[in-house]
């Protein structure tokens, strides 16, 4: 379904085993997308696109080939609640290791990142990238680099923390030194070799600690001009800071210990020594908004049977089968924490404590446990027998009374039977 218009409301649709995207949501403002299933597509579940104003509530895309929610460009002013999704593709993108920034722009680590090799390589200029005060850790392996500036100019690394690469930071321009980058409000720490590794390019460092490093903590090859404010380059193996064919440093207010005599231009009237040093910095990060999934609330995944114990306790239908939480057979043994014991989980349909009880204690009538299992057995039976009815402005009690059935749950155990404007019913017998 291609959707390119200016208001309107899409509602209630059923799409399955689309050939590329089951919604294309293409410049599209004033939209309301509501009660939508789409699953399976071969693509993406939705392909967002340059929309403004758009709302999506109660919309179930899953089990895509691609992406379920895939954000090529995103407008302004858009809101989403109670949608379903795993797989998703933001805007702006979330780094992962081994990618490549190859456009101008402002990009996020929206979470710590553990790579195996290199992190991220940056080789476009005019790029703003903000940890948000995220890690981004490194193995410990030879010949790895955290962040890697590739003849990037106007590069700015902020509030990130690099952690056991064997150079943190490596900035490498072949422009003869008009190249310049800043690293503010960071922790460089523990790198196998350099800190920071700058060559033919221009640091600004500010506000940052570069501490731990096996060789030198701030390594300048070609690097004049360098400024280093307010920083604290201390306990590295080596020199801590190192400079070769590098002129006219500039420090103020910064703490370091050893320095290379080729080291030259700063006052030493506003240097102190690592004695007094801070052992860290405070970060003043402000939470960047992710589209879609800091900027929707109340999002679930798509099956109970993701295995999650989040996805079992969420009160809701994921998978669409009228079944919710521990009712569904797939949250068997899985965490639960509607029971009041120290520990519960989903057993034979509820959440239940989970009792070890004594060896020598651990004696019970046989009928009576037979009993009990075929009393559930035939519990879960009747709620297989569950009808689920999608519409618009629905009172539950009365579609349900309409099939013969008595109303169980309103919007997957969201809203009361009796309550007006439901899209949907589960209905029983």
């Amino acid at each position: 379904m291609c959707i390119y218009t200016s208001s309107g409301i899409i509602s209630s649709n059923v799409i399955d085993l689309a050939g590329t995207n089951g919604i294309y949501l293409y410049y599209s403002d004033t939209i309301s997308l509501e009660g939508n299933v789409v699953s399976d597509s071969s693509s993406n579940g939705i392909n967002f696109v340059g929309s403004s104003s758009v709302t999506m509530t109660s919309n179930y895309f899953c089990s895509s080939a691609s992406y379920d929610f895939y954000c090529s460009e995103e407008g302004s002013g858009n809101t989403g609640s109670w949608n379903f999704f795993d797989t998703v593709y933001t805007c702006p993108k979330q780094l992962e290791c081994g990618d490549e920034i190859t456009e101008s722009g402002e990009y996020f680590l929206t979470k710590d990142l553990s790579c195996n090799g290199d992190g991220i390589r940056i080789s476009a200029d005019d790029v703003v990238l903000d940890c948000q005060g995220y890690t981004l850790n490194g193995d410990g392996s030879s010949v790895s680099e955290g962040f890697y500036l590739d003849d990037a100019n106007n590069v700015e690394l902020i509030n990130c923390r690099v952690n056991s690469f064997y150079d943190n930071i490596k900035a490498v321009s072949s422009s003869g030194g008009t190249d310049i980058f800043s690293v503010e409000n960071s922790e460089i720490t523990n790198s196998g070799r350099m800190g920071i590794y700058v060559s033919g390019t221009k640091l600004n460092l500010e506000d940052s600690v570069v501490s731990s490093s096996e060789m030198h903590g701030v390594y300048l090859y070609s690097a004049d001009d360098t400024e280093i404010d307010d920083s604290v380059v201390c306990s590295n193996g080596d020199e801590d800071i190192y400079c070769y064919g590098s002129l006219n440093l500039d420090m103020d207010g910064s703490y370091f210990d050893l320095i290379t005599s080729e080291c030259s231009g700063y006052s030493d009237e506003s240097i102190f020594d690592c004695s007094n040093a801070p052992e860290s910095i405070e970060m003043d990060i402000e939470t960047a908004e992710i589209f879609p999934t800091t900027t929707f609330t109340n999002t679930y995944s798509c099956s109970e049977g993701s295995g999650s114990v989040a996805s079992c306790n969420d009160g809701a239908d994921n998978d669409l089968n009228g079944l919710i939480d521990c009712a569904d057979s797939s949250c068997q043994d899985v965490q639960c924490y509607s029971c009041s014991g120290d520990y519960c989980s989903c057993t034979e349909g509820i959440c239940q404590e989970v009792v070890i009880a004594d060896a020598q204690q651990a004696v019970a009538d046989v009928n009576e446990v037979f009993e009990f299992l075929f009393t559930y057995d035939d519990f879960l039976q009747w709620l297989e027998q569950s009808e689920v009815i999608t519409g618009e402005d629905l009172i539950c009690d009365d579609a349900c009374a309409e099939v013969d059935m008595d109303c169980l749950f309103a919007e997957a155990g969201r809203s009361l039977c009796s309550s007006e404007e439901s899209t949907k019913c589960t209905c029983n017998i």
